[in-house]
């Protein structure tokens, strides 16, 4: 049995339409299993290859801190169909908002699965109320005992990569310091390929040429041969030049003495920059220790390769020499970026703990690209056609970023996975740089003005796409890691800045907002193998966390990303269409049901949204039901019950006049039936609405609504109790609180912040079976987030709700 409130039996909607996610048969049972198996789902995304939830929110269990990994696997079992045993905890943190992240990862008798990580998050009283990310379950039959060692699979790499130059230890440099270490790895891993899963080793190589690059190369381990192989250095552009032969500095005696200066420089692109310098022997050098780190520095590979190179100096601390401006840009972009995430979301520097900065310039020669190569920022000059030095504040930013990344999601550089990496890097280049929604417009295509590398605001104008219908699904650019990111960069746009997409409509939040929910989203809800559909709920899960989830930020994520194909919106956030067409019904396959036979005390409601639309439906296939004692009630977003179903019946239609409609079936305490299913939905619009599915075709018919049937007064069966939303959430005054009872008990509703102290007693005492509001007058609570609680029946049921001023 899952982790459960104790008492507690009523499960609540399964929101967003996700059974439609459902393409398989093959899992149906499985899904639905997942479903049930907790109190309260209200979102899921589930991986069709490995028959397991990626994402999942809502009332998932209570734990504790330290045991929550094995608590929540243990309970779950049939779910993940993993044991404690399969997994380890990796990090545990409770954040600024009282709520606790743990991160995990699987293995196989001590050898981790490849992308096989996730990340629970509790709530201050210890329930899981969300869970994401990719585990393996199948993996779990593998033999670990490899039969080609590690030296062989070393080989084996270095051989499928033909004749390269690999990085060397990089030297002590003039100032003392000690560069990184290179050294190549071989590490043992469950690796998944093609359907299947194989013990293999993950074998890294660092390249400097022909070309600069970060090996990743599977080894099976049985056989000795190469499986599979991707290059992970993260750069700016992917149609980089090659570069020459690498050659390295000479060690040189530890710094003597330094002091902190304050200089100026001259940008690439025009105009006098600040710097932070120190002075040392009579130069000034482009050496920051006036922030967190030791240093932030910036350094000169004199058109050759060596890393990290020489240090820029000036004899009197302004660098204004042609050969200078390339630092200069590269020092003040770093500094800057370093102090965005610091004074806008606390980090310090990328890894969070102070680690110190490196930026090189003058990489190669006509060099078109930048990259973070896992230690340092590389910039090349470009060739004066296609790029001048790639050293201007927005790609600085997005450079750094990948840092950021590595250090907290870690999100693995091919595919969906990688796309989201590299949006993540253009979304905070926007945020860093925050004139326009471009990136590389200064550095790109000189002759040509106006233009840019990528746009967030219209990615197609980089030649990317802007819906997923379009993504490229290729294996180049490592399964268009720099393509597909466009799909989250619009979103992220809209997301900020609002407008129609597609025929759907957003409305925006500001970039302060969005950068937060992004920033919450990757450090705390990302895990290595996030897709979009993951991302998409991962910003959800922190929206709801800073802004609650009944707001317009929350419809906004929603809507931003039904936009570009991902999810349905929200009819609260969304609006119509642009087309102006003639309206018609345009119908959807879905698959949303229910159990057969179904079960006693069954309370679930699928939910079918489509933004702009004005009318939509659900087609009932089949439907056997205990007549006059189990329901399907159909109710629209603000959950009113328009039409009420019993009994058997033909295939039919239900309709409502909204953008949502949602099927809420509630059976009673013994006896059942077959059950209903629900194979088609349809809306009504002017316009195709592409949202989650691209397939939406025009009806033939318009579809009619079957009548409702008359239920006796002593029968119905509709009212459940749960404890609603706050309306409205964030409050900045009274807030109103509903809530409802299946039969008449004693309610105890009061209010806690987020110290777990009782701020407000708001009722106590016997209620009858029905509906109820209770208000909270809020005006002398200090902003923050609280915590709604209703004890029933040996059950609490419990609201996030936001007070802000």
């Amino acid at each position: 049995m899952p982790i459960a409130h104790a008492g507690r039996w009523t499960r609540r909607a399964l929101f967003g339409g996700a059974l439609a996610l459902l393409a398989s048969p093959s899992f149906a049972q499985d899904k639905a299993s997942a479903v049930r198996a907790f109190d309260h789902v209200e979102r899921i995304e589930w991986d069709e290859a490995t028959g397991v939830p990626t994402f999942l929110a809502g009332d998932l269990g209570a734990t504790s801190k330290t045991t929550a990994a094995g608590d929540f696997f243990a309970a779950n079992r049939e779910v993940f169909r993993l044991s404690p045993d399969d997994i380890q905890t990796t990090s545990t943190r409770t954040d600024e908002l009282g709520l606790t992240h743990v991160r995990v990862r699987q293995t196989v008798d001590g050898v981790p699965v490849f992308g096989g990580d996730a990340a629970l998050h509790l709530d201050r009283e210890g329930a899981v109320y969300a869970y994401g990310g990719t585990v393996h379950p199948a993996a779990r039959t593998v033999a670990t005992r490899p039969q080609v060692g590690r030296a062989d699979a070393l080989a084996a790499a270095r051989a499928v990569l033909g004749p390269v130059t690999e990085r060397q230890p990089d030297a002590r440099d003039e100032l003392g310091h000690q560069g990184s270490e290179w050294t190549p790895s071989s590490e043992l891993v469950v690796y998944p390929h093609q359907g299947t899963y194989l013990l293999a080793y993950h074998v890294r190589l660092f390249v400097d040429a022909p070309q600069p690059a970060n090996w990743n190369v599977f080894v099976d381990a049985a056989t000795g041969q190469v499986v599979h192989r991707f290059n992970d250095l993260h750069t700016f552009d992917p149609r980089a030049e090659s570069s020459p032969r690498a050659t390295y500095a000479e060690a040189a005696e530890p710094l003597a003495f330094i002091s902190p200066q304050n200089g100026t420089g001259t940008s690439t692109f025009g105009g006098t920059l600040p710097l932070e310098t120190y002075l040392y022997s009579n130069q000034y050098y482009l050496y920051d220790t006036t922030r967190g780190p030791q240093y932030i520095r910036t350094m000169t590979a004199n058109n050759g390769t060596s890393l990290p190179g020489s240090y820029v100096t000036d004899a009197d601390n302004s660098f204004t020499s042609s050969t200078q401006k390339a630092a200069v840009d590269a020092h003040y972009g770093a500094v800057a970026t370093y102090d965005y995430y610091q004074n806008t979301h606390g980090r310090n520097s990328y890894n969070g703990s102070g680690a110190n900065i490196t930026s090189t310039v003058h990489y190669s020669s006509n060099y078109n690209n930048a990259f973070w190569n896992g230690s340092q920022m590389v910039y090349g000059d470009g060739d004066g056609y296609t790029f001048l030095p790639l050293v201007e504040l927005d790609i600085v930013a997005h450079e750094l970023t990948h840092a950021v990344t590595s250090s907290t999601a870690n999100l693995i550089y091919q595919y969906e996975s990688g796309a989201l990496n590299e949006s993540v890097s253009d979304v905070f280049a926007a945020m860093v740089d925050r004139n326009d929604w471009t990136v590389g417009e200064l550095s790109y295509t000189p002759g040509t003005s106006g233009d840019a590398l990528r746009s967030l605001s219209n990615p197609p104008a980089g030649d990317q796409p802007d819906h997923y219908s379009d993504r490229y699904t290729g294996s180049g650019d490592n399964g268009g890691v720099h393509i597909n990111s466009g799909i989250p960069n619009k979103a992220a746009y809209l997301m900020s800045e609002g407008g129609t997409h597609r025929g759907v409509s957003v409305t925006g939040i500001g970039r302060a907002k969005t950068e937060a929910i992004w920033y919450r989203a990757l450090t705390q809800y990302f895990t290595s193998s996030t897709n979009l559909a993951g991302a998409r709920q991962g910003l959800l899960s922190a929206t709801a966390d800073l802004y609650g989830s009944g707001g317009s930020e929350y419809a906004a994520v929603q809507n931003a990303f039904a936009a570009v194909g991902i999810g349905s919106g929200s009819s609260g956030g969304g609006g119509g269409g642009t087309g102006g067409g003639t309206p018609q019904w345009y119908y959807e396959t879905v698959s949303y049901e229910s159990g057969h036979p179904y079960s006693n005390y069954t309370n679930t409601t699928d939910t079918y949204t489509k933004a702009g639309a004005t009318r939509v439906a659900m087609y009932f296939e089949r439907f056997e039901l205990e007549n006059n004692y189990d329901f399907v009630y159909i109710k629209d977003a603000s959950n009113q019950t328009t039409a009420t179903y019993t009994g058997t019946r033909s295939a039919f239609w239900a309709i409502v006049d909204d953008a949502t409609i949602k099927a809420n079936f509630v059976s009673d305490y013994s006896v059942t039936d077959w059950g209903w299913r629900v194979s088609q939905v349809a809306y009504y619009s002017d316009q195709p609405l592409l949202a989650s599915a691209p397939d939406a075709l025009p009806l033939a018919t318009a579809p009619e609504a079957a009548a409702s049937d008359e239920v006796p007064a002593v029968l119905l069966k509709g009212l459940t109790t749960e404890l609603s939303d706050p309306r409205p959430n964030p409050a900045a005054g009274a807030a109103t609180l509903p809530f409802s009872l299946a039969e008449a008990a004693h309610v105890r509703l009061a209010v806690f912040d987020a110290l777990g102290r009782e701020v407000a007693l708001l009722h106590d005492g016997q209620l009858d079976a029905g509906e109820h509001t209770a208000v909270l007058s809020a005006n002398a609570a200090p902003s923050g987030v609280y915590i709604v609680t209703m004890d029933v029946n040996e059950q609490r049921l419990t609201k996030r709700l936001t007070l802000v001023r």
